[in-house]
């Protein structure tokens, strides 16, 4: 990374549902674009902090949204400063296509976005994203952006 240039990762069509659900995401106000970055969060123990609020692995949420072939994500990236546990309780979806029941469709600056999409995609978007963040130098703390182009909804389950 260049001093004083904010990298931007870019979702496409390789993972539709992921990168729909990202623009859908900062759609309704949550951070990503240039004008509103996030910033790389790479301690682990953060991290998994905020996939606890996000998409718990165990418990009576986790059960409730758990689809065959599909797994959750969180956004912003539980490996971003604005996770989920930056605002626990300001939980969302951006449509009834992600089959998140137990939050709500809303809009805001603040707070994270959850949406159940194909689990192949969400891991090739993960792999993705450790990539961009070796290539571009992002460390801890370090501003990226998000572009989005080629995103299609999850299938009604």
């Amino acid at each position: 990374m260049f001093h004083g240039a904010t990298p931007e990762f870019k979702l496409t069509s390789a993972t539709p549902e992921q990168t729909w659900h990202v623009a859908g995401a900062i759609a309704s106000g949550l951070p990503g674009s240039a004008g509103r970055p996030l910033h790389r969060q790479a301690d682990k123990s953060k991290r998994d902090i905020n996939r606890q609020y996000s998409c718990p692995r165990k418990g009576t949420i986790a059960d409730a949204r758990r689809l065959t072939g599909r797994s959750c994500d969180e956004y912003p990236f539980a490996s971003s400063n604005e996770g989920a546990a930056a605002h626990p309780d300001l939980g969302r979806t951006v449509h009834d296509n992600c089959n998140v029941k137990d939050l709500t469709i809303t809009t805001g600056p603040d707070g994270y976005s959850v949406c159940m999409i194909d689990a192949k995609q969400n891991s090739h978007s993960g792999s993705l994203l450790g990539k961009f963040y070796g290539e571009e130098r992002v460390i801890d703390q370090d501003a990226f952006s998000l572009a989005t182009s080629g995103g299609a909804p999850p299938g009604i389950p």
